[in-house]
């Protein structure tokens, strides 16, 4: 995600992931990535669509999950 940190260049569609400390796969806003900071890189990049991935929930149900995740980025403003 560095390149999106630094790149003038428009992404209007960013892929979304995160992840804990220990390498697992987590869901959105529950890891350790900074998305209020990759946020404002995208609002400057001028993002328009943020898609969810997450490739591993660890033996949840993956619709619990993307809802988490949903509910994160709505708390941050997004819908």
């Amino acid at each position: 995600m560095i390149w999106h940190l630094m790149s003038p260049v428009r992404a209007l569609r960013v892929f979304y992931k995160d992840q804990t400390f220990d390498q697992k796969m987590a869901v959105i806003g529950e890891g350790n990535i900074n998305f209020d900071r990759v946020f404002m890189s995208a609002q400057r990049a001028g993002t328009q669509y943020m898609l969810v991935e997450q490739d591993d929930c660890n033996g949840e149900n993956p619709f619990a999950c993307l809802k988490r995740s949903y509910e994160f980025l709505k708390s941050r403003g997004f819908e």
